[in-house]
């Protein structure tokens, strides 16, 4: 789930952002609200604070790891190959988990940070991350796939040459309670999805 580290280098995806012109979505006309008493109203916020089944599962995540990673410039490009270590911690409640990244990036010192958790009222995976590669921060939305066990998450961030919002997704496939592969994907020059990003995370003994 980074997810469920959600590693995101604002220059590595300066080639994949795009002009295209974003249409606002029209709110749809919804019926109103059954109007709830206040005893359902705090059932209804305490059962939403509360962790679950969900943020369980996040806990896989939590521990000491190293780090091998690959990233893409462009879809034919070779890719850039470097180490790191990641942090993961749980907080709040075990209601998060905070994600910390150390590694290099073309030669450069690359450190990152992030939050993952369960949106109970949204049922839906949530994450955003931030790294000293740019001032934007990228968010993630997702579900968990028990088939192939691995987290797929919607992605968005500014884009730092057009200011537009370049949306991608990523996937983080746990192999086993030791390994697990965090991949990002995002469109090309052409619009074009390709893998922009892997990283193999093996916890520390």
């Amino acid at each position: 789930m980074k997810k469920i580290i959600l590693i995101s280098l604002t220059s590595v995806l300066v080639s994949a952002c795009t002009t295209h012109t974003i249409t606002p979505i029209q709110p749809e006309t919804k019926a109103a609200a059954p109007t709830l008493s206040q005893d359902e109203m705090m059932k209804l916020a305490h059962e939403a604070m509360t962790p679950g089944a969900e943020h369980k599962q996040l806990e896989m995540l939590v521990g000491e790891w190293s780090t091998s990673s690959k990233f893409w410039m462009t879809p034919d490009s070779k890719p850039e190959v470097s180490k790191g270590s990641a942090s993961h911690t749980l907080i709040l409640g075990k209601r998060f988990i905070q994600e910390k990244y150390r590694g290099k990036w073309l030669n450069l010192p690359y450190e990152g940070f992030g939050l993952i958790g369960y949106d109970k009222a949204k049922k839906a995976y949530v994450s955003v991350w931030l790294d000293n590669m740019g001032t934007s921060m990228m968010s993630s939305e997702g579900s968990f796939n028990q088939a192939s066990s691995s987290l797929e998450m919607g992605t968005q961030f500014s884009c730092p040459v057009s200011g537009s919002t370049t949306k991608g997704r990523s996937v983080s496939k746990f192999i086993n309670k030791n390994e697990y592969v965090f991949e990002m994907y995002g469109p090309d020059m052409s619009g074009k999805e390709f893998k922009m990003m892997e990283i193999a995370y093996k916890r520390k003994k």
